[in-house]
């Protein structure tokens, strides 16, 4: 079964009753209040795509990604009105790396979704070599969201109207940002559903390498970089800037490394990691939320040892 019949078999599962006759669904009730912030935990199985042999991975007939969803405490109406933002992790990573911008993100009033990539995670395949993956990492976010637009409409869900279908965006780092580019620029693993993206030390040659249309399509989402300027890792980000169309921007941060700027839970967050927080605020804020952009007034605030590009 290919993901689309997938998702449509479990749309059936959680679609509104209509009555025989009747083409007028129930009018849907409004979410239940939510107190605290909650943090729920799934695994989800897509049978259309296998699991290669890799490292301690064994091979399988289909995939299984692990999701942690942080959801923001909400009462009233307009939790429905939430973005939903992805945040991935990187080559040999981990989404326990990532707690300090999930929590911000979360106080910043959006769902965040964090899936454990089968092969790739730290605790998964334990070899560098799990990059052969890569290709397959794209997909895993389309099935993810196509579930979790599902659970969006179920009423039994405790994801019911809790985001925007329409607002969703990512943050990938490292391996993570790859991904997050073949998500909104390459055409084969393209996903139009992603409205904005933060990548965050794209390690982008292995574009080319393992994709086979590694070509970068100019009008996908908007994208904001953000890189270490003592990063040695990653590719050339004024580079992959050029090949972005616009509206795209770049923040690199002097004296940071490949990891800085988004890894750890230390707060207040230390300065790098401080710095892409506040561009996925305002990144999203616009290009999800339709607020006025402060974008240009917050660059021209930092260090000039920052470097900063954007164009609109």
């Amino acid at each position: 079964m290919d993901r689309l019949a997938t998702s449509l078999l479990l749309l059936a599962t959680g679609c509104i009753p209509v009555a025989p006759g009747d083409l007028t669904p129930e009018p849907l009730p409004p979410p239940p209040d939510q107190s605290a912030q909650v943090v729920l935990e799934w695994s989800v199985e897509d049978t259309s795509r296998a699991t290669p042999e890799q490292g301690d991975v064994e091979a399988s007939d289909s995939r299984v990604i692990d999701v942690d969803v942080w959801v923001p405490p909400h009462a009233g109406p307009g939790s429905d009105e939430r973005p939903l933002v992805f945040l991935l992790h990187g080559l040999e990573g981990h989404p326990d790396t990532l707690m300090g911008i999930a929590r911000h993100l979360t106080d910043a009033d959006m769902v965040v979704a964090l899936p454990r990539f089968p092969v790739t995670a730290s605790d998964a395949s334990g070899s560098l070599g799990s990059i052969v993956d890569f290709p397959n990492q794209p997909g895993d976010v389309s099935f993810v969201l196509d579930w979790l637009l599902v659970l969006r409409e179920d009423v039994a869900s405790p994801l019911f109207r809790r985001f925007h279908e329409e607002r969703i965006g990512v943050i990938g780092h490292s391996l993570g940002g790859s991904t997050t580019l073949a998500l909104t620029h390459i055409g084969s693993t393209l996903d139009p559903r992603i409205s904005a993206a933060v990548a965050v030390a794209p390690a982008s040659p292995v574009l080319g390498l393992y994709l086979d249309t590694p070509v970068l399509v100019p009008t996908g989402a908007p994208v904001a970089i953000s890189v270490g300027n003592e990063d040695t890792l990653r590719g050339d980000s004024d580079l992959l800037f050029d090949q972005l169309g616009a509206p795209k921007a770049l923040v690199g941060i002097p004296g940071a490394d490949h990891n800085q700027p988004v890894l750890g839970d230390d707060e207040p967050a230390p300065d790098p990691r401080s710095v892409t927080q506040g561009l996925a605020d305002l990144w999203f804020g616009e290009h999800l939320l339709g607020e006025p952009s402060t974008l240009e007034s917050w660059m021209e605030s930092l260090d000039p040892s920052y470097t900063t590009r954007i164009e609109r």
